[in-house]
């Protein structure tokens, strides 16, 4: 988790850094510009949660337990999605509203993975030491 935050943090605080010029590979308009800008910022810079997230699931599966982290990311991610979308964006129908609901579901589904897995982590601390 430490090697996946320091990435995250270091690539996304230089792509925001240098987010004009790269973005100009792609386009040279400003409403573009505008946007590209907005989603780096809303959606590329809180990225370490992603990583946490990701890694938080494969330290679960890697253990032997795949199913917790699979339903845990279904709903974290894609439930909280949809429930995002159904609900905040049709209060707040901006461009905004629905880049944030990326950044908030990686962030509520590392949480729910990080509390499984000190949970499993307990669960199997204690099988070891009842079996030694």
């Amino acid at each position: 988790m430490v090697y996946v935050s320091i990435a995250a943090l270091f690539l996304g605080i230089t792509v925001n850094i240098y987010s004009i010029p790269l973005l100009h590979f792609y386009t040279s308009g400003e409403e573009a510009l505008a946007v590209g800008i907005l989603r780096l910022r809303l959606v590329n810079l809180p990225y370490i949660l992603c990583g946490l997230m990701e890694v938080s699931g494969a330290v679960l599966s890697g253990t032997g337990y795949s199913f917790p982290p699979m339903i845990i990311s279904v709903i974290g991610v894609s439930g909280l999605r949809i429930l995002w979308v159904l609900t905040f964006f049709q209060i707040h129908p901006s461009l905004e509203s629905l880049y944030l609901s990326y950044p908030i579901s990686w962030g509520v589904t590392f949480i729910g993975q990080y509390i499984c897995l000190r949970t499993l982590w307990k669960k199997i601390v204690k099988e070891n030491q009842i079996n030694a």
